[in-house]
């Protein structure tokens, strides 16, 4: 697959009050980011001095435009939504506010790009209680043919331990681990499909906070049938990217763009990145 940097349209709407502009064309409510956590996402994704002596040394100059993980991210879903026709299917996993839902939504309701998808239907999933009443207000309030579904994903169906913390608006990196102050449904990507009827899943995001290879464990059925054309998935420890290549590689997937977290900066279809923290995957299944 050949990756260009794709430039969106301007979508001109005025939000209501209390809601504010996102760069897909549909809207988020203003109290779902607090001041906080954009102070702290700014901190994280600043280029230290170790980031600039690295591009001195390789001959990039001291104020080189390093692209961030939520642009890469960004052109990657446009440029593989630019490979379909027609209907969309897309799961989002770890939908924190809904964004990757609402964002197929404004491609098709907006003509953000150019493409030839005609409709849509997304599934997001979401463990942290205030994470997923946001996630579904955004979907009611504005019409979004999206299912909320309240829970985690994992290897098998049944209650997990999720750790959420008291200003859901300040963090969203809550996980599934053992000392989890909630008990939360989980469930398995096979049972998703099955239980809302999905006969397929053109995208799927991932951005589940460290269970990204016990995911693959509950999805064996898609695996095995294909199910799933593309995933784009956030990855958070060493070396799991490859943990999860190698898996998937036996049911005809393959890694059309892997980063490690931490990995600094980075060669990438769109020009130098900097991941300082997350790393990014992006599978697609090989018909064989």
């Amino acid at each position: 697959m050949n990756f260009i940097k794709i430039e969106q349209r301007n979508i001109d709407r005025s939000p209501p009050t209390g809601w504010k502009k996102t760069w897909y064309g549909y809207f988020q409510m203003e109290k779902v980011i607090s001041q906080e956590k954009l102070k702290k996402d700014k901190e994280a994704h600043k280029i230290s001095d170790i980031v600039r002596q690295e591009a001195l040394h390789n001959g990039l100059g001291a104020k080189i435009d390093l692209l961030d993980e939520n642009f890469l991210e960004q052109q990657f879903f446009l440029n593989i939504l630019k490979t379909f026709k027609g209907h969309v299917n897309l799961f989002e996993l770890g939908a924190g506010r809904g964004d990757w839902c609402l964002a197929l939504a404004g491609v098709t309701d907006f003509n953000l790009i150019d493409t030839e998808i005609t409709s849509y239907k997304c599934l997001a999933v979401e463990a942290e209680p205030s994470h997923f009443e946001w996630t579904k207000a955004h979907f009611e309030e504005q019409g979004i043919k999206a299912i909320p579904v309240y829970g985690a994903i994992a290897s098998q169906n049944g209650e997990c331990k999720f750790y959420s913390i008291e200003d859901p608006a300040s963090n969203y990196g809550q996980s599934v681990r053992s000392d989890g102050n909630i008990t939360v449904p989980c469930y398995t990507i096979d049972y998703l499909i099955d239980k809302y009827k999905f006969d397929k899943i053109d995208l799927m995001h991932v951005d589940i906070q460290g269970l990204e290879y016990e995911m693959f464990l509950g999805a064996t059925k898609a695996l095995e049938t294909g199910a799933i054309k593309y995933m784009i998935i956030g990855t958070h420890y060493p070396e799991i990217n490859d943990k999860i290549i190698n898996y998937v590689k036996y049911y005809n997937y393959k890694a059309i763009f892997s980063a490690q977290c931490y990995s600094g900066t980075i060669d990438t279809p769109f020009g130098k990145a900097i991941l300082p923290v997350d790393g990014i995957l992006v599978l697609k299944y090989e018909n064989s």
